[in-house]
């Protein structure tokens, strides 16, 4: 049985690498879109928490928590994260050279549109879901984060393009109501 299991994969991957598989002419490159997010709570170990041990947190650092949390999904939902996890992000071109521009027109393109978002309304209006898509935020405070494109074939080390940006939240209750 395990025989065939390990047959029936290796045909999969075979047949997904004649798929998918880059031609020899032509090299290619895996990069990351990616954020990194400052100054989040975390264990002494330097370990994430889980949302369960976030929600015991105090309020302050419960909210940074939380608010960073749904940032960093709604940019997956949005497309601004690209990764070998979420949408991966593999060029094949002419050369190593043409690929990074590539690469970064990509990202400066993706740069202009998260500086279009709204994310201090991305965070009022996620305050008004209901269920579990609702952010509940009890103080007001900023979170900050870098948008990142690295390389992760062949990059000289510490080579990467990155923008800082930083947005303010507070509780739904704290913002003015707007009449539309």
């Amino acid at each position: 049985m395990k025989k065939k299991i390990f047959v029936a994969l290796m045909a999969v991957a075979v047949g997904l690498g004649m798929l998918t598989g880059c031609s020899k002419d032509k090299p290619y490159s895996s990069y990351n879109i990616g954020v990194d997010f400052y100054g989040l709570p975390k264990h002494e170990d330097g370990s994430n928490y889980t949302e369960e041990e976030a929600s015991k947190l105090p309020a302050d650092q419960r909210d940074l928590y939380f608010v960073a949390n749904y940032l960093a999904g709604w940019l997956i939902d949005n497309g601004y994260i690209r990764t070998n996890y979420v949408n991966a992000l593999v060029i094949e071109g002419a050369d190593l050279a043409y690929n990074d521009q590539v690469a970064y027109n990509l990202y400066e393109n993706e740069v202009k549109r998260l500086d279009e978002a709204d994310l201090e309304k991305v965070l009022a209006d996620a305050q008004k879901l209901s269920g579990d898509d609702k952010l509940e935020i009890t103080t007001s405070g900023t979170v900050s984060f870098t948008y990142r494109l690295t390389r992760t074939t062949t990059l000289p080390e510490g080579t990467q393009l990155s923008k800082r940006y930083t947005v303010s939240y507070s509780p739904a209750s704290a913002n003015p109501s707007n009449p539309e």
